[in-house]
This record gives C-alpha cells, sequence and structure tokens, in this order.
C-alpha cells in the first residue's frame, strides 16, 4: 500500500513540475489570444498521432495522423463564410 501511494505521489508530482517548467517558458497557449506567436509555432502533434479539438467533452474535430479529418455533430457552413 505504502509504495502504492508513494508512486502516485511520485508521478504527480513530475506532472505538476513539467507544467510548471512549460508555463516558466512561456510556451501557453492563452483562451485570450497569444501575440508571441512566430512562424514556426503551432497547435497540433509533432508524433504519429491524431490531433484532437473537444468542446463539452465532446470529439468534435479529429485530424488523423493519415492527414483526413473527421468533423463530428453539426457542421454548418454558410455562404458568407465560402465566400471569404
Amino acid at each position: 500500500m505504502k509504495t502504492k501511494i508513494i508512486l502516485q505521489f511520485f508521478f504527480a508530482f513530475i506532472a505538476i513540475t513539467q507544467s510548471i517548467n512549460l508555463i516558466a517558458q512561456g510556451n501557453t497557449w492563452k483562451l485570450n489570444g497569444n501575440n508571441n506567436v512566430g512562424s514556426s509555432d503551432f497547435i497540433g502533434s509533432t508524433n504519429n498521432a491524431d490531433f484532437r479539438i473537444f468542446t463539452n467533452n465532446q470529439l468534435r474535430i479529429n485530424v488523423g495522423k493519415d492527414g483526413t479529418t473527421e468533423f463530428f455533430g453539426k457542421v454548418k457552413m454558410t455562404m458568407d463564410s465560402l465566400n471569404h
């Protein structure tokens, strides 16, 4: 039992430490926009994994590692959005 608690604490400590390191480096995407984005910055994955976007804990968009893009739920397109 003690070993399990120690391991849980260790993994939690590692996760918190890594989060603090990312924040300290300024590598966070802000909800109200970013003003420090360079031409090489992106949102996505650098490994062989799908890039998934969720809202309300539901998968809405999946960009597959093979390049396919899937939309889930209602997809709304208007003429205004197509003309821009």
